[in-house]
């Protein structure tokens, strides 16, 4: 009878313990271009939005790589990000984690 609980609470503590360490980085990195000319845009803010706001500018050729550690106990999950820019509409994009994006900011 002792065992029988004590092997219940063990198996339980352990299943905590196991899903609450499941996290992982999420890196996902991109370009970020004018919509009609297709050139890259520099300093463009790129932020991942919810959970830890992470956030960025582009380079001079408009690439940019944000990375985030966020819970995944099915695998990483996708990242939401936005990028802005004055002068640019604010374009949103779910990006797979560890995946790349080309982002078209339009005027």
């Amino acid at each position: 009878m002792k065992y029988d609980i004590w092997h219940k609470v063990s198996i339980l503590f352990f299943g905590i313990v196991f899903l609450s360490s499941c996290d992982c980085v999420q890196q996902v990195k991109g370009v970020v271009v004018d919509k009609v000319t297709d050139k890259p845009i520099a300093d463009v803010l790129v932020r991942k939005e919810h959970g830890s706001e992470r956030e960025m500018k582009t380079d001079s050729t408009g690439e940019f790589k944000l990375s985030a550690i966020s819970g995944g106990v099915f695998g990483c999950p996708a990242m939401d990000i936005s990028a802005f820019k004055q002068g640019y509409k604010i374009a949103t994009a779910t990006v797979p984690a560890g995946g790349e994006i080309k982002i078209e900011l339009e005027k």
